[in-house]
């Protein structure tokens, strides 16, 4: 689990995604769980997942690190998960690469286990990546800052309240570099499709809230459309 440290000591694992995980729990306010990689190496407009929401809650919330890569200007345009319609916390295009951190209330009443992500797009993406988080318990899905980078390395900093939950994902066009993160916790990085679009990511639960939390993602070769946003939520 996280302590006031920010320091991740995994637990007993738990079933959520397509194996066991290990939970990522505050002791005190919300909650949150690790899911798993997916990707879709063919170009679409629309694409769809199948991902484990878990138990039924209605305090439950689930986000996604989306990435992907397009030859021409390609934002979120819509999505849902079980049938509920996701926000968009941030999202970033730079040049041919684009990430963005969308969110939902998922309600008890929308059901258990695996359910549907749809997410549809303004113009066909190449290698979509989604990494999937669980919360509980979270105040409002509205973030409490945002934060965005096309650098490299891509760097900003974010304010964290007490207990918040900070998501960053960072996306490049080319070279298949891995990443060094700082300021949030990797949980995901991989190598999309042959020509090695990469896509990176990382959680933080913070102990007391930190104003200007710096975050890094630290590519370990050179590329091109550095793409890097980062969201806090309480």
């Amino acid at each position: 689990m996280f302590g006031d440290s920010g320091q991740f000591h995994p637990q007993q694992p738990i079933q959520f995604m397509e194996g066991l995980l290990y939970p990522i729990i505050g002791s005190q306010g919300p909650t949150f769980s690790i899911g798993a990689l997916q990707s879709d190496t063919v170009s679409r407009t629309t694409y769809t997942f199948t991902v484990d929401v878990g138990a039924a809650d209605d305090s439950r919330a689930m986000h996604f690190l989306c990435t992907g890569n397009s030859s021409t200007s390609m934002l979120f345009s819509s999505g849902t998960i079980a049938g509920v319609s996701l926000g968009n916390s941030i999202d970033l295009q730079v040049s041919a690469s684009y990430a963005c951190i969308l969110s939902a209330r998922v309600p008890a009443s929308a059901g258990s286990g695996n359910q549907t992500l749809s997410i549809t797009l303004t113009a066909a993406a190449t290698y979509l990546t989604i990494f999937p988080y669980r919360s509980m318990m979270l105040n409002s899905l509205t973030p409490v800052a945002t934060m965005t980078s096309s650098a490299n390395p891509g760097t900003g900093t974010i304010d964290v309240s007490e207990r918040g939950l900070l998501l960053s994902a960072a996306r490049c066009g080319n070279s298949a570099p891995t990443y060094t993160w700082t300021g949030v916790n990797e949980d995901f990085d991989a190598t999309i499709g042959a020509t090695g679009r990469s896509a990176s990511g990382g959680s933080y639960q913070a102990g007391v809230a930190e104003v200007g939390r710096t975050v890094t993602a630290t590519r370990s070769v050179a590329g091109n459309n550095y793409t890097m946003v980062a969201a806090s939520f309480r």
